[in-house]
C-alpha cells in the first residue's frame, strides 16, 4: 500500500506549498524543470509519501502522512484548489475482490483540505508480479 499527497500546476512553486504545509516534499518540480531521465516536466509537481508501514491499514497510512503537515484544514484548501491536489492511494493486494475502508471522519478530514482522492487497486501474483 501506499499513500501520496500531490499537488500540479503549471505555475506551482514547490517552495510556497512546503512553506504552507510545513514539510518538504518527497518529489518535486516546477514547470519545464528537467526530470531525472531526461525528459522535461509538463508542469510543476509537489508530492509527499507516507512512510511505508508494514501490515498498516490505509487509514494508518493516511494519518501518518497527515500528522506530518499543517493541522489548518483552512491553508490546504486554496493550495488543493489552485494546483489539483489529490490523495493517492495505491493497494496491491494478492487476492482478488479485497478492498480498503476509511472513517466517516477520515472522510471529513479529507474532504476539510479540498483533496481528491484517487486509488489504483492492483491484483500481484503469488510470484509478486502485477497481473496483466
Amino acid at each position: 500500500m501506499s499513500v501520496t499527497l500531490r499537488f500540479f500546476g503549471d505555475d506551482l512553486d514547490p517552495t510556497d506549498v512546503s512553506r504552507i504545509l510545513g514539510a518538504e516534499p518527497t518529489i518535486s518540480r516546477r514547470k519545464g524543470d528537467r526530470i531525472p531521465d531526461g525528459r522535461i516536466a509538463e508542469t510543476g509537481s509537489w508530492l509527499l509519501s507516507a512512510e511505508p508501514m508494514s501490515r498498516a491499514s490505509l487509514e494508518a497510512q493516511i494519518d501518518s502522512l497527515f500528522a506530518r503537515l499543517s493541522p489548518e484544514a483552512g491553508l490546504w484548501r486554496p493550495l488543493a484548489l489552485k494546483y489539483r491536489g489529490d490523495l493517492f492511494c495505491g493497494l496491491w493486494s494478492l487476492e482478488w475482490n479485497c478492498g480498503a475502508e476509511m472513517s466517516s471522519e477520515l472522510v471529513q478530514r479529507v474532504a476539510a483540505r479540498g483533496l481528491r482522492l484517487s486509488f489504483d487497486i492492483y491484483f500481484v501474483d503469488r510470484n509478486g508480479e502485477p497481473s496483466r
